[in-house]
């Protein structure tokens, strides 16, 4: 599979399954997580509107980015 490197500050103030996957008693500073039933790309355009970047918030990817998760 294909990996990608986030934060977990992030991604827990963005998602509650996130936060609470990452925020446990358990976790681990370098915890890796397998998700599945999620299509990379749409996963990628969740990360490009999360994290603080020039990426443009769009209908389609609104759309595609909400019911992925």
């Amino acid at each position: 599979g294909k990996k990608l490197h986030v934060s977990k500050q992030f991604m827990s103030i963005h998602s509650p399954v996130f936060k609470r996957m990452l925020c446990g008693s358990l976790t681990t500073r370098n915890m890796k997580i397998e998700i599945k039933d999620v299509d990379y790309q749409e996963f990628v355009e969740f990360l490009n509107v999360i994290y603080p970047s020039f990426q443009k918030i769009t209908d389609d990817n609104a759309l595609e980015t909400r019911s992925s998760l």
